[in-house]
């Protein structure tokens, strides 16, 4: 017989889990069905790494073998891989970039107003700006400047 603190005590002596021995591998939330995307991310990501590793292999393979063979013509080679890739990159940003003009275009194609509103905005604009800077040419033509004779 304990009285009650030595059971609360004792009670927090003991692990969690001390009773039952069994482990779980898969968490009991996937094991109910509560998938919340966690599991599929993970999933996801080691087939991904399982599918990358024989590439980066390759290519350290190749690597090696141009380091043994070829040393000499090894920048060479590395320049024009690296200009290749920076082609293919530029081309793809280039087509991305004409693809969203072309889209954009064909939004707006059929308002003309719109194309026109902007000019006369431009047009309202430039107009300012003249006459500001026309404001201030006056301004500064009233102005008188003296020299400091020594």
């Amino acid at each position: 017989m304990e009285c009650k603190t030595c059971k609360e005590k004792s009670n927090k002596r003991k692990l969690p889990g001390e009773d039952n021995l069994e482990i779980n591998l898969i968490p009991k939330s996937i094991q109910e069905g509560d998938y919340s995307g966690n599991f599929f991310f993970k999933l996801i990501a080691f087939v991904v790494v399982t599918i990358a590793i024989p590439f980066i292999i390759l290519v350290l393979l190749g690597q090696i073998f141009m380091n043994f063979f070829f040393p000499k013509h090894l920048p060479k080679v590395t320049k024009k891989f690296k200009g290749f890739f920076i082609n293919v990159l530029n081309s793809y940003a280039k087509f991305r970039h004409d693809r969203e003009i072309k889209k954009r275009e064909r939004q707006f194609e059929q308002s003309v107003s719109y194309v026109d509103e902007v000019k006369k905005e431009k047009e309202v604009v430039q107009k300012v700006k003249n006459e500001v800077k026309d404001e201030v040419k006056v301004e500064f033509d009233d102005i008188e400047i003296f020299e400091n004779k020594k």
